[in-house]
């Protein structure tokens, strides 16, 4: 017990941000947009959009002008915050351009249902575009500041809704839940598609497809259509081979007896935050964490709230400024220093930093107008391989495989960071 403590500190504490006190209520999204957070809270009845104070222990609850459906989810999405409702039967999709004191319907080009659209089953941001899931109605897209929903038809066999998607190394990837061990490939965003044959288990069902933006590593949590051989997979090839993390002293069974299942994760270069079903009565919600790759991953509960019915549990895990944010399906959000995982975001980079040649052999150049004091070579479970005081480093001797590259201006500080492969 003494070492699972000093593990658990060394790893910081969530801090409880008091969403909704002692009352259970459901928080059902939440969205870091300019620099502030918002959460919406479920009552039973209807929901209410709120912003976290300055102080980080306190909400405001905000009013929400042209919604007139229960809000449900949020996204951010450049200056635009996202939100999906539901009301009697039918879904909407509202835009806010004023962080939220104002939203307008936004569902230009989506199919009609009763009086607004097919009811959202989720909505996420990729590659500067916003996708919204209607379920049997397929996935829809658009530029975020746009003004026409375009479809996107998975080539998957069963798509309606039920097929994770998700954005990486300037690809879409949506896996083919049918059992056929298929995963599809669209590098036009969703125009045309390419099948690829993978090494899951027989008959893989995945319900969360995530990726990395750092490193490309895509994860698929499921298992087999007989519920055995759940877990977290991951593939550093862009989804031909798969490699079963070492989890299985970690996912066991759900508070209820069944198969405890990952409900949120989130990876950026070699942190990973992954939430779990609770596994029992009277605990803490199982969470996970770790700086060095999914195969280190330990528990991460310091300063969560005792679950008495095992039901509560992490829906999202999100970055936020400096901090990390862990939203529980009830009650409250927590928040605790990033540390090591500040997340960093590879596109932001690109237009200042070029990476060449990619595939490398021998040298790889570094082209940036800022002045550098460091570029560093590291593998995907963040140990240091190689590192150059100049904007070139030789890579002749590392195994052919994926790493990260590391750009340091004149302060020391980490401004870029690409993946490239050494072959």
């Amino acid at each position: 017990m003494f070492l699972l403590a000093f593990t658990l500190c060394a790893r910081g504490q969530w801090m409880e941000t008091n969403l909704t006190g002692f009352n259970y209520l459901a928080v059902t999204g939440v969205a870091s947009h300019n620099q502030n957070l918002y959460s919406i809270v479920f009552n039973g009845f209807s929901a209410d959009l709120y912003l976290l104070n300055a102080d980080e222990k306190s909400w405001t609850k905000q009013a929400i002008s042209g919604v007139n459906e229960i809000p449900q989810r949020l996204v951010s999405a450049g200056s635009q915050l996202y939100m999906t409702t539901v009301g009697l039967g039918y879904g909407m999709l509202y835009r806010s351009d004023d962080n939220g004191a104002v939203f307008e319907v936004d569902t230009a080009g989506l199919p009609k249902f009763f009086n607004g659209i097919v009811p959202p089953v989720g909505i996420q941001i990729m590659d500067g575009k916003v996708v919204v899931n209607l379920g049997a109605s397929g996935y829809w897209t658009r530029e975020a500041s746009g003004e026409t929903w375009q479809h996107i038809d998975p080539a998957t066999s069963l798509n309606g809704g039920v097929d994770p998607i998700c954005f990486v190394n300037g690809s879409l990837f949506a896996h083919d839940n049918s059992g056929a061990n298929l995963l599809y490939v669209s590098g036009d965003f969703g125009q045309t598609w390419e099948a690829r044959s993978t090494n899951l288990p027989e008959f893989f069902i995945g319900h969360l497809l995530e990726a990395n933006a750092i490193t490309g590593r895509l994860y698929l949590a499921g298992g087999k259509s007989d519920g055995s051989a759940y877990g977290i997979y991951y593939s550093d090839d862009d989804g031909f081979t798969w490699t079963a993390a070492p989890l299985a002293h970690l996912i066991t069974t759900n508070a209820q007896g069944g198969q405890q299942e990952v409900t949120a994760l989130y990876a950026s270069g070699t942190d990973v935050y992954v939430a779990l079903e609770n596994n029992s009565a009277q605990s803490t919600p199982d969470v996970l964490s770790t700086s060095s790759g999914i195969e280190n991953l330990a528990y991460d509960t310091l300063g969560l709230l005792t679950d008495p019915a095992g039901s509560m549990q992490a829906m999202q895990i999100l970055p936020h400024k400096n901090k990390m944010v862990l939203a529980l399906n009830v009650r409250d959000v927590y928040l605790k220093n990033a540390g090591n995982a500040t997340p960093v975001h590879e596109t932001s980079f690109k237009s200042r930093v070029l990476v060449y040649p990619n595939p490398v052999s021998n040298v790889l150049y570094v082209e940036t107008e800022q002045e550098i004091s460091a570029v560093q070579v590291m593998d995907l479970q963040g140990r240091m391989l190689r590192t150059s005081s100049t904007k070139n480093i030789d890579v002749t001797g590392l195994t052919n495989g994926v790493y990260l590259l590391k750009v340091r201006n004149a302060d020391h500080q980490v401004f870029a960071v690409h993946r490239f492969l050494k072959q």
